[in-house]
């Protein structure tokens, strides 16, 4: 597999977005909705969360799942 983008220009970039562009909460916002968005659910399903921003994405996945009553866990 080749890497698209290293985990050094990802973090750059990030940090460049949300200091100047959107704040962090409204990107992890979009990346919830986006992967809620993005995947046809059904049956149970658990999410699996980091620590920092990438956590925040996958409790923003955990409410959008719920607010469509789709059963799923958090660890």
């Amino acid at each position: 597999m080749q890497n698209v983008i290293s985990v050094d220009n990802m973090r750059k970039s990030d940090k460049y977005t949300i200091d100047n562009i959107t704040p962090s909460k409204d990107l992890m916002l979009r990346a919830g909705k986006s992967v809620y968005n993005s995947v046809k659910w059904y049956g149970k399903a658990a999410i699996i969360c980091g620590t920092g921003n990438n956590g925040g994405d996958g409790y923003i996945l955990a409410l959008e799942m719920a607010k469509n009553n789709i059963e799923c866990e958090i660890i």
